[in-house]
């Protein structure tokens, strides 16, 4: 399993996810993704950690090499 981390909003995330869809992979077997929300301090608001989105790409590398070609940071 390779894992490809990206930070981007959910909206640019499901775009994403159904863009990999549309190209032949199949979610759960091919691929699947964790989305993990921005964290504030409850105190006094500050951000904590930015939003991301791990993508974990199961086989051989060749998806996520693809994947992190097209979408990485």
């Amino acid at each position: 399993m390779i894992e490809v981390k990206l930070r981007r909003q959910v909206t640019d995330v499901l775009t994403i996810v159904s863009e990999t869809k549309d190209a032949g992979l199949v979610q759960g077997i091919d691929f699947d993704f964790a989305y993990y929300q921005a964290r504030h301090d409850p105190v006094n608001g500050h951000l904590i950690s930015e939003p991301y989105t791990i993508f974990s790409f199961y086989g051989s590398g060749d998806y996520a090499l693809i994947f992190k070609l097209k979408y990485g940071e």
